[in-house]
């Protein structure tokens, strides 16, 4: 029954979370993930065998192959690195000096050997990087010597890692926003863990609870895991669900196996069918397409339960909907410049206001009917007020937040009603103003069933226009 339930543990704590989207992938995601989660079962099952289990999963040489193991994720993944500290700790803590060393540099030959012989073999040891910028190149709709004449540095665009990206780690406003990014990475509505990897959030939870008789084995993953956590937050305050708008958090997936092993023994099943329940609902849609999800990553997020979640403005340029330029970032109005990320597909992008009635084009944006949507709204300069103005061929309610300011309005029929929101609070993100304009309407209608003529079959709600006004505005 034990083996029973262990079975059923393991496949909801994989299942039930966002792992199982990698694996249509052609990235190194899943290997890591694979890499990191043998080499801690490995090591943590003789903590936990049965007294007359006399396999070779018992010995002692296993940890000097789940050392081995790490180092290779660490050459894949350099945030792997810390993840065979356990492992050293746990030996050392028993008393073995000598061989908590042989631990420590079976993992650093590993990673060492494996960047030398890369080294070897292209010129770089770095295997993401190259001797100069025409060495390593990426191809996305032409492919080098695709034509008679071409060359290999003629074809793509560069693609060189060498360097890491710095100047913003220590930086004073980095480290200012190191609890917004704590918030951001348990609960965030792009790359959360509570959305993502909620199981293992859940086996952390059960094991926070009996902390007080956890074995130290558990206690050091624990600590190396949370040290792994905060040194993602502070390398890569920008990018820490790993750039480029992937599907949840993709520099999390070889850090979370070991909450696995956080498990306590005796854990009751229940727990685990709770988090069956609870990852279904946030991840079980893009588990069930996981090709759709990946290449579209942007749609996963416009769903309940995850559309509740908050918005990682941290991460504004490295979000999903990056990935699409139909939804961001729009320029909305170039000076002084104002950009709209448009998070979900329930508006429309900038187009001319069709009630304008030959008064020239007005910009703005139509809200769907019956629908809420969110909008996050990138200036270079912090506005002092905001003036909304909605418009609808029909009657509407329209309420919603722009930043910390709420607001509500009634549309009347072919009318025009505006709402005036002061000197909302920004969130300041490098050296812009970033705000989230929640907007919610109570009706709609289809503009080709209320005009032959018309072709547009949306069912739209209010026609939205913003202008922004600024301390030194004459206006």
């Amino acid at each position: 029954m034990k083996s029973r339930a262990g079975w059923i543990v393991s496949l909801v704590f994989i299942g039930a979370s966002i792992v199982p989207v990698y694996a249509a992938w052609l990235t190194s995601e899943v290997f890591n993930f694979t890499l990191v989660f043998v080499a801690y079962f490995l090591w943590a099952y003789k903590k936990v065998a049965p007294p007359d289990d006399r396999s070779w999963l018992t010995r002692p040489n296993t940890t000097l192959a789940a050392a081995l193991l790490i180092g290779i994720a660490t050459f894949s993944k350099a945030t792997n690195a810390a993840l065979v500290a356990p492992f050293v700790l746990d030996v050392l803590w028993s008393g073995r000096l000598r061989r908590s060393i042989a631990v420590a540099l079976v993992s650093l030959a590993a990673t060492a050997g494996l960047f030398g012989l890369n080294g070897a073999i292209t010129g770089d040891a770095n295997y993401q990087g190259a001797p100069d910028r025409a060495s390593r190149r990426t191809f996305v709709d032409h492919y080098p010597f695709d034509a008679d004449g071409t060359t290999f540095d003629q074809q793509g665009s560069a693609m060189v890692t060498n360097d890491a990206d710095t100047g913003r780690v220590l930086a004073p406003n980095a480290i200012a926003q190191i609890p917004i990014n704590i918030w951001y990475f348990l609960v965030g509505r792009h790359a959360g863990l509570v959305p993502y990897y909620l199981p293992g959030v859940i086996m952390a939870l059960a094991w926070l609870v009996r902390a007080h008789r956890a074995p130290i084995w558990q206690w050091g993953t624990a600590i190396v895991l949370c040290g792994s956590i905060g040194a993602l937050l502070v390398l890569f305050p920008d990018s820490w669900n790993g750039g480029g708008g992937p599907p949840g958090n993709r520099y999390f997936l070889s850090l979370y196996p070991p909450l696995l092993f956080l498990a306590p023994a005796g854990l009751a099943l229940w727990p685990s069918l709770g988090a069956l329940a609870g990852g279904v609902a946030f991840t079980g849609a893009l588990v069930a397409h996981p090709y759709d999800a990946s290449d579209r990553p942007w749609l996963g997020v416009e769903r309940q339960p995850l559309n509740a979640l908050p918005i990682e403005l941290t991460l504004v340029n490295d979000l999903p909907c990056r990935l699409n330029t139909l939804r961001c970032p729009i320029l909305f109005i170039p000076e002084p410049t104002v950009q709209f990320y448009y998070m979900d597909g329930r508006t429309s992008s900038a187009e001319p206001d069709a009630m304008a009635d030959g008064k020239g084009p007005v910009v703005g944006n139509w809200i769907f009917g019956g629908t809420s949507t969110d909008i996050v709204v990138k200036t270079d300069k912090a506005p002092s007020r905001v003036r909304i103005e909605f418009s609808s061929p029909v009657d509407n309610e329209v309420k919603g937040r722009f930043a910390d300011r709420s607001f509500s309005a009634h549309v009347l029929a072919n009318g025009r009603t505006a709402v005036t929101v002061q000197r909302p609070t920004p969130f300041l993100y490098h050296d812009n103003s970033v705000y989230v304009f929640h907007m919610e309407t109570s009706s709609g209608f289809v503009p080709a069933k209320r005009d032959p003529a018309s072709t547009d079959t949306r069912t739209l709600g209010v026609f939205v226009k913003p202008t922004f006004f600024y301390d030194d505005d004459p206006r």
